[in-house]
């Protein structure tokens, strides 16, 4: 009995140690990497969201865009050429709609441009392309507002 109680024993240190693995390394599709083309972001439109989508809990607005790069001969270059540049959304807070609170605090409105990069991925397992914004912060601490 006492042999079998041992036996446990080392069995589970073994399992404990093989999942306590934090080498990112090993990580199942592994971390990351976007090529990014810098451009500039036109808001093109800013409707109410519909009720069925990821979206702010008060007053969501749907917001797009279009991006053009600074160099507009890199398109030629694009990894994912069939993500079009046009009829791009705006999402805060890993892809919800925002609300017009954080939109009116953060001056975004038609017309308005805004620093911009297309991100597509050259390593790793997530999302193909990607938008994002320098000067907008699109994980508020704040959520919504």
């Amino acid at each position: 009995m006492k042999n079998l109680y041992v036996l446990c024993l080392i069995a589970v240190t073994l399992a404990l140690l093989a999942c306590d693995n934090n080498d990112e390394s090993e990580m199942t599709g592994g971390n990351c990497n976007y090529i990014k083309y810098t451009g500039k972001a036109t808001i093109t439109a800013i409707e109410d969201a519909p009720a069925t989508e990821n979206n702010c809990p008060n007053n969501p607005k749907k917001v797009s865009f279009e991006f053009v790069p600074d160099n507009v001969s890199s398109a030629n270059n694009y990894i994912f050429p069939n993500v079009k540049d046009s009829l791009q959304y705006l999402a805060i807070n890993s892809g919800m709609n925002p609300s017009l609170t954080w939109l009116e605090n953060n001056a975004v409105e038609v017309g308005q441009i805004f620093v911009s990069f297309r991100e597509e991925i050259i390593e790793g397992t997530c999302t193909p392309v990607i938008f994002t914004f320098s000067d907008l912060d699109t994980m508020p601490s704040n959520g919504c507002n």
